[in-house]
């Protein structure tokens, strides 16, 4: 289970995200007007996009 924290925050990647199959990821929403990061969860990719990852 990937999740940015136990309660909203980040996380930032800097090679792209490989996800082997069956993976999950977890987003928390506490205010959908709210700043990204602080309001509900954020993923920050850099390098790639998500992407399965060769079984």
């Amino acid at each position: 289970m990937l999740a940015p924290g136990d309660s909203v925050g980040a996380l930032s990647f800097s090679n792209g995200l490989p996800l082997a199959s069956g993976s999950a990821i977890s987003f928390e929403l506490q205010d959908a007007a709210g700043v990204k990061g602080t309001g509900y969860d954020l993923s920050l990719l850099a390098g790639a996009a998500w992407r399965r990852k060769p079984a």
